[in-house]
C-alpha cells in the first residue's frame, strides 16, 4: 500500500476517534446546520447525528478507498481518463493506475481533513450556549478546500492530459 493511502486510512481512524471523543459530551439535540452568519437553523438528535457522521465517513471511504481499489481491475474502456489509450498501454498501465490511486488518496485526505475540521467546529459550537459557528472560519475552510481542488485538478491534467514528451499521437 502506498503512503497516501496509509495516511488516508490513518485519517479515517482519527476521524472516528474524534467522533467517539466528542459524542458523549454532546447535548441530546445538536445544532447541525448553520446559516451564513453562523447561527443554527437545523438540528438532529445525538443518535441520528452520530449515524449521519459515520455514514458520511463510510461513503467517503467507499469513494476514496473502495473505488481506487477496483480501478486496476476495470476494463480500460470503462475508465474516464484523458489519453487513456496512451496511459493505459501495457508498458504504462501499472504506473498510471498507481498514480490514479495515489491521487485519489490525496484527494480523500483533503476531504477527510475538511470533514474533521467542520465536524470539530460543529462539536465545539454545540458545547457552547447558544450554539454558533464562526462563519468566516467555515468559509475559510471551504475556500481552502476549493483552492486545493483547483490545484489537484491542475496536477491531474498535467499528469494525464498530455502524452509524455517524445511520444507520438
Amino acid at each position: 500500500m502506498t503512503h497516501p493511502r496509509r495516511i488516508l486510512l490513518l485519517l479515517y481512524v482519527i476521524a472516528v476517534v474524534q467522533i467517539a471523543w466528542y459524542f458523549p459530551h454532546m447535548p441530546a439535540v445538536l445544532a447541525t446546520h448553520y446559516d451564513g452568519a453562523g447561527e443554527p437553523n437545523g438540528w438532529m438528535s445525538r443518535s441520528f447525528a452520530l449515524g449521519f457522521h459515520l455514514m458520511l465517513l463510510g461513503v467517503t471511504a467507499a469513494a476514496f478507498i473502495g473505488i481506487p481499489t477496483i480501478i486496476g481491475r476495470v476494463a480500460p474502456r470503462r475508465l474516464n481518463l484523458p489519453n487513456k489509450e496512451f496511459w493505459l498501454a501495457p508498458e504504462r498501465r501499472d504506473a498510471s493506475i498507481l498514480s490514479l490511486k495515489n491521487r485519489m488518496a490525496v484527494l480523500g485526505c483533503a476531504a477527510v481533513v475538511l470533514m474533521m475540521i467542520v465536524t470539530g467546529m460543529n462539536f465545539h459550537a454545540n458545547l457552547e450556549r447558544p450554539a454558533r459557528i464562526p462563519a468566516p472560519a467555515i468559509f475559510g475552510c471551504i475556500g481552502g478546500f476549493l483552492a486545493f481542488m483547483a490545484g489537484w485538478m491542475i496536477s491531474f491534467y498535467r499528469r494525464f492530459g498530455r502524452r509524455a514528451a517524445g511520444q507520438r499521437t
